[in-house]
């Protein structure tokens, strides 16, 4: 027996009693990424189609007027001529080789029977946001303009993810419009909106030009 005051000895855990188990943290679902200024002439849309506003309700050409285009004023770098800043944050950004579709969204294979793939480019999953900065870098053509964007080095861990490149022209336009609309609202292409401006001022138009990235 022990003798009085002195400390009680170590418990044996019971047979019924369940050891606590450490539970690892959970990894993060989104991968790292690096910021970039890139033109959003050189950003293409992953899907088709877009809705006229975001998941809160928010109206996309409200957000597409509040964004502003400030003077460029990063020192040792005259890549660009302004700088756009929204209303929302800075979309990502992943270089990708997407599957070549017909337009009625049916996947391309080539002679032996492999998928068709199309060539690398930057693609984004924030559609709408990219919409809004393009329409944005219209409007101030042919001064160059630049967002801020976050570039992932892979895609989301979702499975679902790959799915969502369902583009028909590599992303180059997208349809404006709510699943129920019989024929979209509108067609958003920056190649046809900066066709539309006056043809003046040949050498910022070809400066401009070369600061979208392939």
């Amino acid at each position: 027996a022990p003798l009085l005051g002195s400390p009680p000895g170590p418990r044996r855990a019971g047979r019924g009693r369940r050891r606590k188990q450490l539970r690892r943290p959970p990894r993060a679902s989104m991968p790292l990424y690096e910021e970039k200024f890139i033109c959003p002439f050189s950003i293409r849309f992953s899907q088709e189609r877009i809705r006229p506003t975001f998941q809160d309700g928010r109206v996309v050409e409200k957000s597409m007027a509040q964004t502003e285009a400030v003077a460029w004023s990063i020192d040792q770098s005259d890549a660009y001529d302004v700088m756009l800043r929204a209303p929302f944050p800075p979309i990502s950004i992943i270089r990708w080789r997407p599957k070549m579709r017909d337009q009625d969204g049916t996947t391309i294979t080539n002679e032996d029977g492999t998928t068709a793939l199309g060539e690398a480019c930057w693609f984004t999953f924030d559609n709408r946001r990219l919409y809004c900065l393009q329409a944005a870098a219209a409007r101030h053509w042919p001064r160059r303009s630049a967002c801020v964007v976050h570039v992932m080095r892979d895609l989301p861990s979702s499975r679902s993810t790959p799915r969502k490149f369902r583009t028909t022209d590599s992303g180059c336009s997208v349809n404006i419009s709510r699943r129920d609309d019989p024929v979209p609202r509108a067609v958003w292409s920056w190649a046809q909106a900066i066709q539309l401006a006056p043809e003046e001022a040949p050498e910022e138009q070809r400066a401009a030009r070369e600061s979208i990235q392939a």
